[in-house]
């Protein structure tokens, strides 16, 4: 009697050398992420401690240079090591061989700052760097607001002409988002100090204003247009509030109740004051006592800040890290 032994089939060997195959790969695409971000890293390191040193001499009334290194896969952009960077600019330019793989660190002397571009599509890698290609894609279309791009974690943020709600929206929605979804009082607030209070972002963008004096609106993505009463987001994402109260303006909420069936729409304006320790103590403290936002009901054509001949725009959101 013959034992018979026990091997591998044919069919068994091709999928274990597809398994293999596929971990390899996977293996291939962690070691070049990895990879990249230690280059990054490195070069990251390397523009701070430029920083560092320039800082310093400065303080001292030294000659504001810095020691140049070599850092893998990246070079200075001139050969001159003044802290100051090149004359157009004023920026130290830390370079990468390959600006799709790699993003290009750049440190302001004037500010002492250090930041980053990238060239590549948004990924998780680098969704820190203010992306190249995602600035440009927005700002092919002329109905953006130029240099009102602004990046914060996975979101890029933009300003789009808009002359109600509806086309604010499909405005946002040919950049590849929506109108911005406030999703917790952190972005709230940061929505407030770096878009909308005092105009920031029209400000910092130079755009011009003809009258800096009135209040400019800006729709964004909360509404109830397609049922009374249950208010969604134009992304469809949901927000840390699961009662709206909190989130819209209390003297509209609670002295403006009759206005809600006729308002669908919501705006903020640019002396918003919400979720800012901002208390009235001699009008109506429980309306006014900072735990709530100023989100603003208004119609489709804001037909009521149209009064007042405020400008109208729509903040747009891409989510960035979206695969």
């Amino acid at each position: 009697m013959f034992k018979q032994k026990n091997g591998f089939s044919l069919i068994e060997l091709i999928v274990c050398l597809i398994i293999v195959g596929i971990l390899s790969q996977i293996g291939f695409i962690a070691f070049r992420s990895y990879s990249r971000r230690a280059r990054a890293f490195a070069a990251k390191t390397a523009l701070i401690n430029v920083m560092k040193e320039c800082q310093t001499n400065k303080k001292l009334n030294s000659d504001e240079s810095f020691t140049s290194l070599e850092i893998p896969s990246y070079s200075f952009a001139s050969r001159i090591k003044n802290c100051d960077g090149n004359k157009s600019e004023g920026l130290v330019f830390l370079n990468p061989d390959n600006t799709n793989e790699l993003p290009t660190y750049f440190y302001d002397h004037r500010k002492g700052e250090v930041s980053c571009l990238y060239n590549g599509f948004i990924n998780n890698l680098f969704n820190k760097c203010v992306s190249r290609y995602l600035k440009s894609n927005f700002e092919k279309n002329e109905f953006v607001i130029k240099n009102t791009f602004i990046e914060r974690g996975c979101s890029a943020y933009a300003l789009v002409k808009g002359n109600n709600w509806d086309e604010a929206e499909k405005q946002a929605q040919i950049i590849g988002g929506n109108l911005v979804t406030i999703n917790d009082v952190e972005e709230y607030k940061w929505i407030q100090k770096n878009l909308v209070f005092d105009h920031k972002r029209l400000k910092d963008a130079n755009y011009e204003l003809k009258d800096p004096s009135k209040l400019s609106m800006y729709f964004v993505g909360l509404n109830d247009s397609d049922e009374e009463g249950n208010y969604v987001w134009s992304s469809g994402q949901k927000s840390q509030w699961k009662n709206n109260e909190d989130l819209i303006h209390r003297q509209n909420w609670i002295a403006q109740q009759g206005m809600a069936n006729n308002n669908d729409y919501f705006v903020m304006h640019s002396n918003d004051v919400g979720f800012s320790d901002y208390v009235q103590k001699d009008y109506r403290p429980d309306l006014y006592n900072g735990k709530g936002g100023t989100l603003t009901w208004v119609d489709n054509n804001s037909s009521y800040y149209k009064g007042w001949n405020s400008p109208h725009f729509g903040i747009a959101e891409v989510d960035k890290c979206k695969k």
